[in-house]
């Protein structure tokens, strides 16, 4: 939360935080803490919490932050009342899911530069969505095969939508004991494997491999390293009726894995992360701001 002082003056700041129910603060365990700030004449500052989830749901968040003119910045004179300019309250909701997602927000209209996702595949073939950059077609995935008996496959799903199959393309990653790869449409396995290579080892348990996942002029493109179009191993012409517009990220039956993500945009030469990794159930967040959209917890 950024704390911004306006006025030609000093400012003593109280913040008050409250939480709901299946949630508390890590400074103190409680559902509440107060936090006192002092600044300067147009000063600033950032105050930074840290939760704890203990159940899924819908969590809320309300900050209640009073402001007082002080003539001084020392802690020795009391706060009257009387001197109060200025009070906020803001609440926010957060969504917690069990296999820990989180997605913070800043509100902005461009995907790559200000939206940052985390979430979490659990080793039950569920995938886990998010919506495909705005103004790019292509996205930079890094994934790491769980500890497992055996290791892959992987499963990338590119589609209009997240529910309906026949518009969805699937790559699976190191299928066949991490010897294969392959294009198939439809979400799961039992649907139609149109392109494959042969990939052996190209999962790890030890490290992290980048890939990269393009879709752009109706053709799916998929390949090795961060560099879209540099090393391809699979291509194939898509329907024109289907419109990217949702990405989702799944492992197979008893395969837990690693997923990053970097959503590029080259206007504005930033990137997105999206971290999909074994599920907690704790939330450490530096800005308030960041949870004005929904939220779910690693």
């Amino acid at each position: 939360m950024l704390v911004v002082d306006r006025i030609p003056m000093l400012c003593k700041v109280t913040a008050l935080l409250a939480l709901s129910e299946g949630a508390q603060f890590l400074s103190n365990g409680l559902l509440y803490v107060t936090e006192r700030l002092r600044l300067g004449p147009h000063g600033a500052t950032s105050l930074v919490v840290r939760l704890l989830v203990t159940s899924p749901g819908l969590k809320n968040m309300t900050v209640e932050v009073n402001g007082y003119t002080s003539s001084t910045c020392e802690g020795t004179d009391r706060i009257n009342n009387t001197t109060l300019t200025g009070a906020v309250v803001h609440s926010a909701t957060v969504r917690v899911y069990p296999e820990g997602i989180v997605k913070t927000d800043t509100e902005s209209a461009y995907f790559c530069a200000n939206e940052n996702l985390i979430i979490s595949t659990i080793d039950n073939y569920k995938y886990e969505w998010i919506t495909a950059p705005r103004n790019h077609q292509s996205i930079i995935i890094e994934m790491k095969a769980g500890k497992s008996k055996n290791i892959g496959p992987l499963h990338i799903a590119i589609g209009e939508s997240r529910s309906q199959a026949d518009k969805m393309y699937r790559i699976s990653v190191g299928d066949a004991e991490n010897t294969i790869t392959y294009i198939g449409r439809g979400k799961h396995g039992y649907g139609v494997q149109l392109t494959s290579i042969e990939t052996p080892g190209i999962l790890s348990e030890d490290e992290w491999k980048t890939f990269w996942v393009t879709w752009g002029r109706n053709t799916i493109c998929f390949g090795n390293g961060s560099v879209p179009h540099n090393n391809t191993l699979l291509k194939w012409r898509m329907d024109k009726k289907i419109k990217i517009q949702q990405i989702g990220f799944a492992s197979s039956w008893g395969t837990p894995a690693g997923f990053r993500t970097q959503a590029r945009n080259e206007n504005l030469r930033n990137l997105s992360y999206a971290r999909i990794k074994a599920s907690s159930n704790s939330l450490e967040t530096d800005s308030y701001k960041e949870l004005d959209k929904t939220c779910t917890v690693t």
